[in-house]
């Protein structure tokens, strides 16, 4: 029950925007100097269906979280279909070398290992001149060293300043106590530990003011 409406409830949450919205602002922030980089290549694992869509919450941790520069940003959709051995990916090119979304679309009997299979989408990019892979540091560039790949997975977590009902608070702290036992989303994927952050985002950003403080002095 926890598990089911747990989900349901953190579902509803869920807001998808349009990724062309937000080009202009990735690769102002890919070109700003002023901000340490994060990475040279930035993934995200995007729940988005649509090819043009991007969870808001993905936004909010590139831009409004922490300012994550990076030279390229990636964002990989999983979707498992009901055919069993459906082995395929597409790609599109939002700003080309700049912001890149890969769809795979596996079969239910398709073991869903991304990293290696992100591994062999870049390689065939790679052959095919669509990306650049080499490191953007002069030092490293020079001697042909692979750039980084920093994979970024939401974690969004419950913010108690929202008014949930009771039973919505009881259901999502049952819920995340149960997720403990079960087995990690980077596990489930096959991401490689090393290089994968899991960022904890609020569960809902915007919040009403049902009551307003009065200044005293």
């Amino acid at each position: 029950y926890a598990w089911y409406n747990g989900r349901k409830i953190k579902n509803r949450f869920l807001r998808f925007l349009e990724i062309n919205d937000f080009l202009p602002i990735l690769n102002d922030l890919s070109k700003d100097q002023s901000v340490a980089k994060f990475a040279t290549h930035l993934v995200y694992i995007s729940k988005a269906n649509y090819c043009a869509e991007v969870e808001s919450k993905i936004i909010y941790s590139i831009i409004n979280k922490q300012a994550k520069r990076a030279d390229v940003y990636w964002f990989l959709h999983v979707d498992i279909l009901d055919e069993p051995d459906v082995f395929t990916y597409e790609i599109t090119h939002f700003i080309p070398g700049k912001v890149i979304k890969v769809d795979f679309r596996l079969g239910f009997k398709i073991e869903p290992k991304i990293n290696l299979y992100f591994k062999q989408v870049v390689d065939e990019m790679v052959k095919n001149n669509e990306i650049d892979m080499t490191s953007r540091y002069e030092s490293l560039r020079k001697h042909k060293v692979q750039g980084d790949v920093q994979f970024v997975l939401i974690d969004r977590v419950i913010n108690y300043d929202y008014d949930y009902s009771a039973l919505e608070k009881f259901v999502l702290t049952l819920y995340e106590m149960i997720r403990h036992f079960g087995i990690s989303e980077t596990m489930a994927l096959g991401l490689d530990t090393s290089n994968v952050l899991v960022e904890k985002v609020p569960l809902t950003i915007t919040q009403k003011y049902y009551k307003r403080l009065k200044r005293s002095k």
